[in-house]
Parts: structure tokens; sequence; C-alpha cells
């Protein structure tokens, strides 16, 4: 009974906000709210979310209400360099958020391979998309993959340079067979490991090991007579170079490790600002820079952000410039 209260008390004090918001419309007046809930139901239905009970449905609703008032919050303000919306995070608290999708674990420190880079002589912008070297977005779902998805993107980019092609590898395939290399399945990982691991194994294409969200019960099902891609081994930037990841993204697609937290509700614009504490719990792939941003790629599906993209500030925002690293060829 109070819970329901609560939530009554809030959907009054928030409709006002929602009048700002619908899901086809982000960031513009509704032409009229009768019915919040209604929204809600909308918002199930769009992200095929179940509820399991009304009790947790009221919960669910009261939580939806909650962020849809931080979004409107948020883009009333003038001096935000990026807009929020409402996505298929929209019925979750930021706890519960970060526990599903922001696992990546710490480095490992014994493994680092730092390359220092030196020139200034880049382009001053590179798009990967362009040229035939990013794959299509993946969508993790409730998987705590992050790092497998970061880590297949740059050995897709590297297998694409050297062969002309452009294929899918198998991110299943790293959250089913890498645990020996201190990866946890759905459950984070890190991408030098994945690195570690495809240098020893080799990596399968997508198509022959497609992926499922969930772990194969600790089964790996590699196939040693399908093909597979291998590399020499891996780089890392030295932590804090900013200047040294963008030269490596002038040279191929890398992977990063962001403090994602701020990218719950986002919806398009360049971040700048992920607060004062940094902690790097998300992987995700460099693909380009301009003059004024990162251009990178996330593995939350192409209706979250800008067609499943997002861009950074270039001055190690979110900690972008502090774990970055990318594959070396044989």
């Amino acid at each position: 009974m109070k819970l329901l209260l609560g939530s009554l008390i809030l959907i009054g004090l928030s409709l006002s906000a929602l009048t700002y918001l619908s899901l086809e419309k982000p960031h513009h007046d509704l032409e009229s709210i009768q019915d919040v809930k209604q929204q809600f139901e909308k918002y199930l239905q769009q992200f095929g979310i179940v509820i399991k009970n009304a009790e947790e449905r009221i919960y669910r609703l009261k939580v939806f209400i909650q962020n849809v008032a931080e979004i409107v919050a948020h883009n009333k303000l003038s001096n935000k360099t990026y807009t929020q919306g409402i996505n298929q995070f929209a019925h979750m608290t930021d706890e519960e958020f970060a526990q599903t999708y922001l696992t990546l674990e710490d480095r490992e420190k014994e493994t680092l391979n730092i390359q220092q880079f030196q020139s200034n002589d880049i382009p001053e912008s590179v798009d990967w998309r362009t040229q035939g070297a990013v794959t299509e977005v993946k969508n993790q779902g409730g998987c705590g993959s992050c790092y497998a998805f970061s880590a297949a993107g740059a050995l897709e980019g590297l297998h694409a340079q050297q062969t002309g092609n452009l294929t899918s590898f198998s991110s299943q395939q790293i959250i089913d067979c890498s645990w020996k290399y201190h990866n946890h399945g759905c459950h984070g990982g890190f991408m030098d490991n994945v690195f570690n691991y495809v240098k020893d194994h080799g990596i399968e294409l997508d198509q022959d090991y497609p992926y499922v969200g969930h772990v194969h019960l600790f089964k790996c099902l590699n196939n040693p007579d399908a093909y597979h891609y291998s590399i020499k081994g891996h780089y890392d930037i030295k932590a804090g170079d900013c200047q040294g990841l963008q030269v490596a993204i002038a040279q191929q697609p890398v992977s990063v490790a962001i403090d994602a937290r701020v990218l719950k509700k986002y919806s398009s614009g360049i971040v700048t600002e992920c607060g004062r504490r940094i902690k790097l719990n998300h992987g995700v792939l460099a693909v380009g820079y301009d003059a004024d941003s990162l251009i990178i790629k996330n593995s939350w599906g192409t209706r979250w952000g800008e067609q499943g993209y997002f861009r950074l500030g270039k001055n190690n925002t979110c900690g972008v410039c502090q774990a970055a690293s990318y594959p070396i060829p044989l």
C-alpha cells in the first residue's frame, strides 16, 4: 500500500515533466498525455520488456517516471553538450543498470605491452565506418559481455584492413571459451584478455558460432575445423596518453575502457563530463575522431544513442585514454 501511495504521489509530481517527452520524440512536447500509465505500457511493448507481477509493475512505473523526470531536467539545461532520451534502460535504477551492463573487469597489469607514439602527423578526422572496417552495431542484451564485443570489433577492423573482407567475429566464443584468460562470461572481462585468448586459439566467425546472450553452461563449442582468425598479440596505449590514442585510432579501430554511468540516458551529442571519480566499467570501440570528439561504437543495439554510437570529448572524457588497446597482425 505504501509503495502504491508513493508511486501515485510521484506520478502527480512528475506528470508535468512527462509532457515534454514521448517514445518517438523524446525531446519535444506531446500534444497531450492523458494517462502516464499508457505511456509506460507503450514503452514496455516497444522494448519487449516483461514485468513479472502487479507489484513489480508499480515499482517499474515509479522508476520509469523518475528517469523521465531526470531526462527532462537534463535537457532543459543550456550548458549540456548532449541530450538524454528514453531508451531500453528507462525502467531500471542506476544501480540495476550498473550491475547488469557495467561489468568490465580490471586490466591485468602484468600483461601490459605498452606502445608509445611520437608522431603527430595524423589526419584531422578519421571514420573507419566509411572505410569498410566496422561491422553493424550489435546488442549484448542482458549479458555483461561488453568486453567481448569491444575486442571483437577491434579484431574485425584489423581483419578488414588485412583482407578487404568485413565480417563479424564470434563474441559468443569469447564469453564461452576464454575463462582461463581471466574473463568471466556474462559477468565481465577485459579486452586484453580476449586478445591473449585469440592469439592462442583464434576466433571463429559469428555466423559459425552465433551470439545467444548467455554462457553455454560453461561449455566451449569452438569448432577447430571452422575458419579462425589469429593475431600476433596486442599493444596497450600508455594510460592517459590521449594523443597516442588518437594516433592509434588513425591506424585502426581501438578497444577502449570507459566510465559509462553517464550513458544510461544518452540520446545524442558529445559527452564532455562524467563526474569526478572515474571508474572504468564498460568496454567499447573507438572507430574515429574529428576536431571535437571521439566516435565510439557501443553494443546496446541501434535504438540506443546515435544509431548505436556515441561521441566523447577528446580530453580523456570518462577515462577513455586510460586503458586502450588494439590487436596486431601476424
